[in-house]
């Protein structure tokens, strides 16, 4: 049975939330440090990050190679020419790929993925998977609520370090207003 676009989300939120308390939160402050740095989280999971030049590719913001099992570290690869925000957007997104294909076999092929103007569309289940794991590794969903109640849009993306794009497209999802 093929999964509802609210169940992806669902398991994309709760898969984040998993890596968020595994690998990024802090004991000794009880809490989890924000900004979120998707690269050290990478890094924990056992995958190289690179800034690449991909001005090759006008539309390619970044991806991922997951080798074949026992062959290697999966290599994600993020546009050096992009702004800060859209790179650690894509690298959470790439983790997001990383954290679903370790449920599926990888024995014979490994897995390759490029952030392309695809996963922004919302057509393809994996892309939507993706997208909404960086943004719940980004943003998490009880500090953006907390912090929703005193801080306005733009400082909650400077405190986040991501777009206003993305932090109203996090508030809405969670049904929440920054404070005006």
């Amino acid at each position: 049975m093929r999964e509802t676009t609210e169940q992806v989300k669902k398991r994309a939120s709760l898969a984040a939330a998993d890596v968020l308390n595994k690998y990024w939160f802090d004991d000794s402050i009880g809490d989890i440090p924000l900004p979120v740095d998707a690269t050290i989280i990478a890094e924990k999971l056992g995958a190289e990050v690179f800034l690449a030049d991909l001005s090759k590719h006008d539309d390619l913001s970044g991806s991922i190679y997951v080798p074949p099992r026992g062959q290697g570290r999966a290599k994600i690869m993020v546009n050096k020419d992009q702004h800060l925000h859209r790179r650690r957007f894509t690298c959470a997104h790439e983790i997001g790929h990383l954290m679903d294909q370790r449920n599926e076999s990888q024995d014979e092929f490994g897995f390759v993925d490029n952030r392309d103007t695809l996963a922004s569309t919302g057509t393809d289940s994996r892309e939507v998977y993706a997208n909404q794991f960086a943004a719940a590794l980004l943003m998490p969903s009880d500090e953006v609520e907390w912090l929703s109640a005193e801080l306005d849009l733009y400082a909650l993306a400077r405190r986040f370090r991501v777009s206003t794009e993305a932090m109203q497209h996090r508030l809405n999802s969670l049904r929440l207003q920054a404070r005006s």
